[in-house]
């Protein structure tokens, strides 16, 4: 098994190109190609389409479909994901959400599974660190489909002693500390910038909060549970795969301001509650050691890898 990163990007269009024709290469020699995200699904399974019949088995993980964020360009984005569809072998959705979203746009043309993300469980365990009372983390790109602004907007109207480390950077991050200071949080939120691993802040919170818009199934959730973090994440974090006891799950379908309402009632809540929180830790690691461990997660797909091959050789390919 090779892991081969391509220097792909959205520009400039030189770099997608190279790694197009980098990829064909690749794929002559090889009986199984795994694809991941967006970018990657599409620009792997054009080179796969070039070879015909001498295609290599496909997988595409998109990692949150295409047009959960595409807006007006929706049914262009489902669209695309139909036609490329009929070049992969399987689809592999991280959530049951993401499968369901993705059933009626992948239909028949290709397999489509679930096998969620795994976490480092041993990594991530929290040992002998205690909470900070009060303190909120949100680990994640600044952006909106995170959903930070949501969180800030809910934070107004937390007691003064909750305060909250947004962990990260985007581009999104002057939008969000012109809404702290709107807010008068100034006193009350910390901007800590991307760091490379998020133990310590994880570790340290007294609730990690996921508001995202949507998600596939976000590493940093899973990371949270194996550090046995209490945990209020949206139905836009797929918090639809996880023990409904282990996370507390807040409704993001509906609109912005009935999110941030029911995203501060519930921060109120398990802020006052030590004892469901203290139950909700030890149902996250048992969540993450049970179903999330990065080793069940390899055992499925290195099963989804063989039998591919095994088919591959059943048809003379």
């Amino acid at each position: 098994m090779v892991h081969e990163p391509l220097a792909i990007s959205r520009r400039p269009p030189a770099r997608t190109v190279a790694g197009v024709l980098r990829l064909r290469r690749m794929m002559r020699e090889s009986e199984v190609v795994h694809l991941h995200s967006t970018l990657a699904g599409v620009v792997g399974r054009l080179a796969a389409m070039s070879l015909g019949r001498m295609r290599p088995k496909i997988v595409f993980t998109p990692h949150a479909w295409s047009w959960y964020a595409a807006g007006r360009w929706r049914l262009v984005f489902q669209v695309l994901e139909w036609f490329l569809a009929h070049w992969t072998d399987v689809v592999v959705a991280v959530s049951l959400r993401e499968l369901a979203d993705g059933e009626p746009v992948v239909r028949q043309r290709a397999r489509l599974v679930c096998i969620p993300n795994g976490v480092d469980t041993d990594k991530f365990f929290r040992g002998e660190v205690s909470p900070v009372p009060g303190l909120l983390v949100c680990v994640g790109r600044l952006s909106r489909q995170k959903g930070q602004d949501l969180l800030l907007r809910a934070l107004a109207g937390c007691p003064e002693d909750m305060r909250l480390l947004l962990v990260g950077d985007g581009n999104d991050e002057g939008d969000l500390r012109r809404l702290v200071e709107s807010k008068h949080l100034q006193k009350r939120v910390t901007f800590a910038g991307p760091v490379s691993d998020p133990r310590e802040f994880l570790q340290k919170a007294e609730l990690v909060v996921l508001p995202s818009r949507w998600e596939g199934l976000p590493i940093v959730l899973l990371e949270a549970l194996a550090s046995g973090a209490a945990i209020v994440a949206t139905t836009g974090a797929s918090a639809d795969v996880l023990d409904q006891d282990a996370v507390h799950v807040v409704s993001s379908e509906s609109h912005d301001d009935d999110t941030v309402q029911a995203l501060r009632q519930a921060l109120i809540q398990l802020h006052a509650n030590p004892q469901q929180r203290s139950e909700m830790m030890s149902l996250a690691r048992e969540a993450a050691v049970n179903e999330f461990s990065l080793s069940v997660c390899l055992e499925r797909y290195v099963d989804l890898w063989q039998r591919l091959v095994a088919e591959g050789e059943q048809f003379g390919r």
